[in-house]
């Protein structure tokens, strides 16, 4: 753990974690709105949608950039506290951007149940763990998967439909490289404590 000294004295430390906190908030106002604009126009407004759909993807990079660079990113309290916050608004984004296509768009329910699966077993497999007091940390094919929905529902409402599949298929290829990371990340860990029935929180990068 990082000294007092070594970021007291360095505002900026914080600020970056305040940064990170509001990006956290602001993709899920961003998302709220968003949704919001493909019910009420009824894709009309393809631009205003579209941009706001890439800003939530990059956003979700970013906010975690300016994490790391806090001092709070020291902090085991803090990385997890921010990890399960980002972890349930990712899962909240994703739902209430489905689910406002879908209201609109029933012919976007293959796409979502693809989702929604990927979700279930990807969020389930991670919560599985937490309970066993190991929390997995997102890899790059994690991550990757995560913006594919993004981009599922950004070309599907553009009337990509055939890019979309392509995306959709891309997105179950990584997640399902992205289960098996955290499979070998999961066993990795019992095998160094020679034991599944880990006693306090431990967390797997």
């Amino acid at each position: 753990m990082i000294k007092s000294n070594d970021y007291s004295y360095n505002p900026t430390n914080f600020i970056y974690a305040f940064i990170s906190f509001g990006i956290v908030s602001m993709r899920l106002i961003l998302i709220i709105l968003t949704s919001v604009l493909i019910i009420t126009s009824k894709f009309e407004s393809k631009i205003v949608i579209t941009i706001s759909i890439l800003l939530t993807i990059a956003l979700d990079h970013y906010d975690g950039v300016f994490f790391k660079k806090s001092a709070l990113n020291s902090f085991a309290y803090w990385r997890i506290g921010r990890r399960l916050l980002d972890s349930i608004t990712d899962r909240i984004i994703v739902q209430i951007g489905c689910i406002s296509l879908l209201i609109i768009d029933s012919n976007f329910l293959i796409f979502y149940l693809i989702i929604l699966v990927r979700e279930i077993i990807i969020s389930g497999y991670c919560s599985i763990q937490f309970r066993k007091n190991i929390l997995l940390y997102p890899h790059f094919f994690a991550k990757l998967s995560s913006a594919f929905i993004g981009l599922i529902c950004l070309f599907y409402i553009n009337s990509y439909l055939d890019v979309a599949t392509i995306v959709a298929a891309s997105m179950v290829l990584f997640s399902i490289l992205a289960f098996r990371d955290y499979q070998i990340r999961y066993n990795s860990i019992t095998l160094k404590y020679k034991t599944k029935d880990i006693k306090e929180l431990t967390e797997v990068f």
